[in-house]
């Protein structure tokens, strides 16, 4: 290994602490995403099911 210069250390401290949020941001908006999705799809099937079993019983024969 080389030696790093002061500029050369500092600017890497500064692309790390830039890029570090940006990358831990993505990561929690990415398991919020998959929970509303999870959710939005349990709330589907539920009201699906719900309305199914209406429509079905106010059928007349």
């Amino acid at each position: 290994m080389g030696y790093y210069s002061n500029e050369q250390v500092t600017f890497s401290l500064k692309i790390s602490y830039a890029i570090g949020p940006i990358f831990y941001i993505l990561n929690m908006t990415e398991i919020y995403v998959w929970m509303y999705a999870s959710i939005q799809f349990a709330l589907v099937v539920l009201f699906a099911h719900i309305l199914y079993n209406l429509v079905r019983s106010n059928r007349s024969i």
